[in-house]
């Protein structure tokens, strides 16, 4: 989380001097529900750049996924009040370099993704969820 958390100062884009932008961008997915399972991934936005570095995966509509993702978010207010904070859910997650899995049920492990072949598996009490990458996608299955 504190490397979530680092800035780095980078031109303004009006030009008044610079400004602390985040280093890391993470997109989240919920992709199991007993136990919960979360697959974060994490990108690195360009040196300079002000772009969200998920922003293919915007829930715009203008987006190929836009559609996909606006109708499998949850809002959810738990943290800042007045505020909705919307958590994906769903079978497709962006695909990064650097991705984790979080779980609320410790028999799961949490930890760094590793892909061979274009494949990595989450090992569940019950079974276990496949995962697949292609292009900017990575589709889940649960066996």
């Amino acid at each position: 989380m504190d490397r979530l958390d680092s800035t780095r100062n980078i031109p303004s884009t009006n030009a008044n001097g610079t400004g602390d932008k985040t280093i890391y961008d993470a997109w989240g997915v919920v992709i199991s529900v007993n136990p919960d399972v979360l697959i974060v991934s994490v990108r690195v936005r360009p040196k300079g750049a002000y772009a969200y570095a998920f922003e293919d995966w915007s829930i715009n509509p203008t987006v190929s996924r836009g559609d996909y993702i606006h109708q499998r978010l949850e809002y959810f207010n738990y943290i800042v009040p007045d505020r909705d904070i919307p958590i994906s859910a769903g079978t497709l997650v962006p695909w990064s370099d650097e991705m984790y899995v979080v779980s609320t049920n410790p028999k799961v492990k949490f930890g760094r993704l590793k892909f061979e072949n274009d494949h990595a598996t989450v090992l569940l009490p019950d079974g276990k969820i496949v995962l697949r990458h292609h292009d900017d996608d990575v589709d889940l299955t649960r066996e």
